[in-house]
């Protein structure tokens, strides 16, 4: 839980929709909801990033320290950012949501874990 939020890891990765069923078929992580999606996301930046899958790996567990760090591109950063853009002026935490994912997209990314 981060906050008063607690994180969805079943939106897709691509346009955030909930209940995202398909999986990368590399890292099995990031989830997707369509094959259109998948494709769309793999080109802005996810193909950098996207590492062969160890024992199963979740997102739930990179972010629970099971895993190694998990990167997020410059790209994908740029984009959690254009996404939060629109809401940022009503909500505090996307706020400064908005304000991290904008600077380190000029940075070439970031890791959370």
């Amino acid at each position: 839980m981060i906050g008063d939020i607690t994180p969805d890891y079943n939106r897709c990765a691509a346009c955030t929709k909930p209940n995202a069923t398909s999986r990368c078929g590399k890292c099995k992580v990031v989830k997707y909801c369509s094959r259109d999606c998948q494709a769309k996301h793999w080109k802005l930046g996810h193909k950098k990033c996207c590492q062969k899958a160890v024992d199963n790996c979740t997102l739930r567990s990179a972010l629970n320290g099971g895993n190694d760090w998990l990167h997020i591109t410059a790209n994908e950063c740029e984009a959690i950012a254009k996404g939060l853009r629109s809401i940022q002026q009503s909500d505090p935490l996307a706020r400064k949501f908005f304000h991290y994912f904008d600077a380190v997209s000029n940075l070439g990314g970031c890791f959370v874990g």
